[in-house]
C-alpha cells in the first residue's frame, strides 16, 4: 500500500472455482498471512482489503492466482548412484504444467520452462567428473504465473571402477582339502562384489567386506575370505583371478594374485574283493565303484611279493577309463605263482588315490585234458 498509516489490519479473500464470489478467509495485522484450507492442485483467486479504527474496509486489490501444490523431483527412481551420466528425472510436478531443471540454482534462472510431458519423467545429462551430482528443478503454473520453490535430489556419479590389489596366501605350499587359503581384493569402494577365480578349478568364490568369512575389517573397501578347500578341487600351478563390479555397475579390469597354487587331493582308495581263479593262469579281480566325480581311470597291478607298488617285480596290468567297470581279469599268470593285487583310482588331474587293500591267490594251473586209452 502506498499509504498504511491508518490500517489496524488486513482481510484475505479467496475464491475456489466453485464459490460464486470472493470468501474471507483470514485477518492479519501484517502485511503477510496464511490462508488457510486449500486444496493442491486447485487453481484459487486471492484478494486482500485493508481495514482502519474505525472496521471500515478499503477497496480490494486486484486478484492474484495461486494453485498450491507439493512438488518433487527423483533421479533415476532415487537410486543411489549411477554409471551413466544421462539419468532419467521423475517430476511431482502437483498440477503445474512448465517445469526447468538444471545442476546449479545459478543455471536454474537462466533456463527456459518446458511442458511437463504426460509420463511425468524428462531425460537430463549431468555435465563434468564423478561425484555428487544434483537436478534441481522449479514448476510454474501458466495461468497463475506463480512459481513453485526450489527441489532437488542428489545421486552419485560413479563411471569406473579398479582393484588395487589381489593376494593369496599359500607361499607355494600344496594344499588339500580342509586346509584354508585367505584371499583379498582390494578395490577402495565399499557395497561391491568381490570374487575370485583359482584358475578353472574353482571360479567365482565372493569375498566379504562386512567382517564375515575371514573379512578383518568391514566397510573398509578391502574385500577378503578364508577359503576351505573342497576336497573336489585338484589343480597344479594355477593363478588367482580377482575381479570385481562396483555398487554402480562397473566392471574393474581383472587383476592376478602374485604366486600360483596348487591343489591336490587324490581320490579315496577303494576295496578290493577276493580274487577268483579262473584256471588256466587267468584270474578275476571285483572291486567297488569309486565315486570321485572327476574320475579318469583305474589302474590294476600285481607283483609276487606284498607291498605290489614297493615291488621291483610290480606290473600294470591294465588301464580302465569307464568308472562303472569295476572287474577285470589277468592272464597268463605262471601256474601254482603266489600273485598279489592291488587298484588305484587316478583323478582328471592325475592324482592316484593311496592303494587299495591288496589280496592274494595261488594261480592254478590249467585243467588236465581227458585221458584216452590205446589199444595194446
Amino acid at each position: 500500500m502506498a499509504d498504511s498509516t491508518d490500517v489496524v489490519r488486513y482481510r484475505l479473500y479467496r475464491q475456489s472455482p466453485t464459490d460464486a464470489t470472493m470468501q474471507l478467509a483470514a485477518t492479519s495485522d501484517i502485511q503477510r498471512g496464511t490462508v488457510p484450507g486449500l486444496q493442491t492442485g486447485t487453481l484459487y483467486g486471492l484478494q486482500v482489503a485493508g481495514v482502519n479504527s474505525l472496521n471500515v474496509e478499503g477497496p480490494r486489490s486486484e486478484t492474484a492466482y495461486v494453485r498450491p501444490s507439493v512438488f518433487g523431483v527423483s533421479v533415476d527412481g532415487s537410486a543411489v548412484f549411477t554409471s551413466n551420466p544421462v539419468v532419467s528425472v521423475e517430476l511431482s510436478n502437483g498440477g503445474f504444467t512448465q517445469v526447468r531443471l538444471a545442476e546449479t540454482p545459478a543455471q536454474l534462472g537462466q533456463t527456459n520452462y518446458q511442458l511437463v510431458p504426460g509420463g511425468l519423467v524428462l531425460t537430463f545429462q549431468f555435465t563434468g567428473g564423478d561425484g555428487t551430482k544434483t537436478v534441481y528443478a522449479q514448476y510454474r503454473d501458466p495461468v497463475s504465473g506463480s512459481e513453485s520453490g526450489v527441489v532437488s535430489d542428489d545421486i552419485q556419479l560413479d563411471r569406473q571402477a579398479s582393484i588395487g590389489s589381489v593376494t593369496q596366501d599359500t607361499g607355494g605350499a600344496v594344499k588339500t582339502s580342509g586346509q584354508t587359503i585367505h584371499f583379498t581384493v582390494t578395490a577402495g569402494e565399499v557395497e561391491g562384489f568381490a570374487t575370485v577365480d583359482i584358475g578353472n578349478a574353482r571360479t567365482g568364490l565372493r569375498l566379504y567386506d562386512d567382517g564375515t568369512h575371514g573379512d578383518a575389517v568391514a566397510n573398509d573397501g578391502t574385500y577378503e575370505l578364508s577359503y576351505v578347500v573342497e576336497a573336489t578341487i585338484d589343480c597344479n600351478d594355477v593363478p588367482v583371478t580377482g575381479r570385481f563390479t562396483d555398487r554402480a555397475g562397473n566392471v574393474a579390469p581383472s587383476m592376478q594374485a602374485t604366486g600360483l597354487v596348487t591343489i591336490s587331493n587324490p581320490p579315496p582308495a577303494v576295496t578290493l574283493s577276493d580274487p577268483v581263479n579262473q584256471g588256466g593262469g587267468r584270474v578275476l579281480l571285483l572291486w567297488e565303484q569309486s565315486s570321485v566325480p572327476d574320475f579318469q581311470s583305474y589302474r590294476v597291478w600285481y607283483a609276487p611279493t606284498s607291498p605290489v607298488l614297493a615291488s621291483a617285480q610290480r606290473i600294470l596290468d591294465t588301464t580302465i577309463v569307464t568308472r562303472t567297470v569295476s572287474t577285470t581279469v589277468v592272464d597268463n599268470l605262471p601256474a601254482g605263482s603266489v600273485r598279489w593285487f592291488m587298484v588305484q583310482v587316478v583323478d582328471a588331474a592325475g592324482n592316484a588315490s593311496p592303494a587299495s587293500n591288496e589280496k592274494s591267490i595261488v594261480v592254478s594251473a590249467p585243467a588236465p585234458t581227458s585221458a584216452r586209452l590205446l589199444k595194446p
